[in-house]
């Protein structure tokens, strides 16, 4: 209400200067008073018009912040419900194990794809692949990329952290979705990180569906992955299956995870 407002004032000043403007082109020559009247009517008017003017934009920037400022809170707030409500169904899948035949259970699908070799060769153009426009250069395998699958929340970044470390000290470099391209063709750019990476590691708590159907991915292609879970201390676990990996603590995991990365080094 307050940028139309505006407008219109300044259009009834600009009118309103505009016969001024003409008044003073038709003005009697010899009329002196007449002439210094619509000269100060003029100066006046043209003041007006540009004080209306500064408003009128002052107001349209001063809009434009508070709806950005009103985008980013609502993002926020967005972030912090999908965070809390990620934290809960992790929180509700935990109760639903007690003994690895309760995780064998829910995470039937991975786990029977993990039991698969992966491939040792360079992965192939596909349909899938052309669909999302990567060509012979996008395909390329980089030796030392680690690709991360895991959920963005903030109970995984002592995982990744940890699982970043290890890594590095088996010189490798580990790349996470969020990190690389936030702002960008998000699905293009994981799968063309996906293909490149000689490794993907995936932290499959929670179950998140973003994590599953982008290891989905991972496997279709051949690609050696590793999955990890941290489990209750209190919770025994016995699934034995390489490249698989429950952890108790960062110790654990980096321990285990160091064993695992060196194995794939060495076949793959």
């Amino acid at each position: 209400m307050n940028k139309k407002s505006d407008f219109f004032e300044v259009m009834i000043s600009m009118i309103f200067l505009i016969c001024l403007i003409m008044l003073f082109l038709q003005r009697d020559i010899d009329g002196e008073y007449i002439t210094i009247l619509v000269v100060a009517s003029l100066s006046v008017s043209i003041i007006t018009v540009i004080f209306s003017l500064m408003k009128y934009l002052r107001n349209t920037i001063s809009d434009k912040r508070i709806e950005r400022a009103e985008e980013e809170l609502h993002s926020k707030e967005y972030s912090l419900m999908r965070e809390h409500l990620e934290h809960e169904i992790s929180n509700l899948q935990k109760k639903l194990i007690n003994s690895d035949k309760d995780w064998e259970s829910i995470n039937h699908l991975p786990l029977s794809a993990q039991k698969r070799e992966y491939d040792n060769g360079p992965v192939q153009i596909t349909n899938f692949i052309k669909r999302f426009g990567l060509t012979e250069n996008d395909i390329t395998i980089d030796k030392k990329m680690v690709f991360f699958l895991t959920p963005f929340s903030k109970e995984n970044v002592d995982t990744y952290l940890s699982t970043k470390e290890i890594c590095s000290e088996c010189g490798l470099n580990l790349y996470r979705g969020d990190e690389e391209f936030a702002h960008e063709d998000i699905l293009t750019n994981i799968i063309k990180y996906i293909v490149q990476a000689r490794i993907i590691i995936a932290n499959i708590d929670g179950k998140n569906p973003n994590v599953f159907y982008e290891l989905g991915i991972a496997h279709s292609l051949g690609k050696p992955t590793i999955l990890i879970s941290k489990t209750p201390e209190k919770t025994p676990f016995d699934i034995q299956q390489n490249r698989i990996i429950f952890f108790t603590n960062s110790e654990d995991l980096k321990a285990k995870l160091s064993k695992e990365l060196s194995r794939i080094l060495v076949d793959h």
